[in-house]
């Protein structure tokens, strides 16, 4: 938004019907107009709004310094009809442009209670709010016995069967041997003979949690060689996924892995499964992910937003951006399949478009929330139409993580003076 080469009005046009008050302090107007840190659409927003308020000061009652609006009454300004028109009549400039930046500055003081209101609601319907998965998944080719078969160490359990779980509610045909019914069908069976039959020709996928415990297993290592050789003849079998930086000789370096190592995105198991959920229906076909597409025109906002208008207004506010001290992750779901990194922490706020493999730097703050949600519901999120207890309802926003956070972030946003 903000750009030095952009050029600003020295000062702001004397009107006939200035107060006698405001006439004595329209300098101070002018260095709001000048100011590096003050956007031009500001100065003539805060302008218009300090000629409005000065006419209802009573004589010998004005104020010695002139009051400062909040950015809802600037963003309340900016919708009134015909505003366009008062502010070309106070100050030159590109208007073009400032119009532009107004319409981002809009959309930040939208998005704000957008997150304010999401908060309310989740509050409101903690009691309400089953928990959902991403949508049930098409079954994959029907000569497979199982679409995924899970190889992991004992160690890795815990955070591993919050996967499998999120992938079998949504219909996935998981082979992991911590099943019931898994056992149940070895019975009477040569274990390990069946273990290499399942990972070299009954599953359609294979995901792979890579450790330290998985490298030091007698077990794992017996899977992983069925596992690689059925990955050399059927490329995109095998989705490896690092939970730590151990390095295995058997995989190639040239194969895509996950990143769930700690403190990474992923290292959330809900949205790793989210993830694989993906990499799956893709895998198999399927199209019917949960997600309103929107638009066009409604992706090139959403991009708008993320890529210039957010990041333009953390640099602006960065002290204030950098005292929050957590991470805000936007998951917006099919077709885009885009995942948007706010970090609010220092030493430089920012926006990062998440990318989930290995050779990612990106950190989850301690103090993370992360907002599943459609690309419709986003615009409406960024325009003032967002309904958070339809949206909720409806499943198209999911919530994970400090819940708080929404409010807390909601309320910057809103007023980051």
């Amino acid at each position: 938004m903000s750009d030095d080469h952009v050029p600003k009005p020295s000062r702001l046009r004397r009107l006939s019907d200035d107060t006698p008050w405001l006439q004595k302090r329209l300098s101070l107007l002018d260095t709001w107009l000048t100011s590096k840190e003050i956007e031009p659409f500001d100065a003539t927003v805060m302008a218009e709004w300090l000629r409005r308020q000065s006419k209802t000061f009573t004589l010998g009652n004005e104020p010695s310094n002139p009051p400062l609006p909040t950015m809802a009454d600037m963003t309340d300004l900016w919708v009134e009809p015909g505003m366009a028109e008062i502010l070309k009549s106070q100050a030159d400039g590109p208007w073009e442009v400032y119009f532009a930046q107004a319409q981002g500055a809009k959309s930040f003081h939208s998005s704000g209670a957008s997150l304010e209101d999401l908060h309310r609601s989740a509050a409101d319907m903690s009691d309400e709010i089953e928990s959902r998965e991403v949508g049930a998944a098409n079954p994959q080719h029907q000569t497979y016995r199982y679409d995924v078969a899970i190889s992991c160490a004992g160690a890795d359990r815990s955070f591993v069967q919050k996967v499998v779980q999120i992938l079998q509610r949504s219909g996935i045909r998981t082979y992991y041997d911590d099943n019931e019914s898994n056992h149940v069908d070895m019975l009477g069976r040569d274990l390990s003979a069946e273990i290499v039959k399942i990972y070299e020709s009954e599953a359609a996928s294979c995901v792979v949690f890579l450790s330290q415990a998985y490298a030091a297993g007698r077990w794992t290592q017996a899977e992983l060689r069925a596992v690689m050789k059925r990955a050399t003849a059927s490329p995109g079998y095998v989705k490896p996924i690092r939970l730590d930086d151990t390095d295995f000789q058997d995989i190639p370096k040239s194969l895509v892995f996950l990143d769930a190592r700690p403190g990474r995105p992923l290292s959330d198991p809900t949205y790793l499964a989210e993830i694989l959920l993906r990499a799956l229906r893709k895998q198999s076909g399927a199209n019917n992910i949960v997600g309103l597409a929107g638009s066009e025109a409604d992706i090139e906002q959403i991009h708008q937003y993320f890529e210039t208008v957010l990041p333009s207004m953390l640099r602006r506010y960065k002290e204030k951006a950098a005292a929050i001290s957590a991470t805000l992750q936007y998951s917006i779901t099919a077709p885009m399949n885009e995942d948007w990194l706010v970090t609010l922490g220092p030493p430089d706020p920012n926006v990062t478009k998440l990318n989930l493999l290995e050779n990612s730097d990106v950190r989850v703050s301690p103090r993370h929330m992360r907002i599943q949600i459609t690309a419709r519901e986003m615009i409406k999120m960024l325009t003032k139409g967002f309904d958070a207890r339809e949206a909720l309802i409806a499943g198209n926003v999911q919530l994970t993580g400090d819940t708080s956070l929404l409010k807390e972030i909601g309320a910057f946003f809103q007023n980051p003076q």
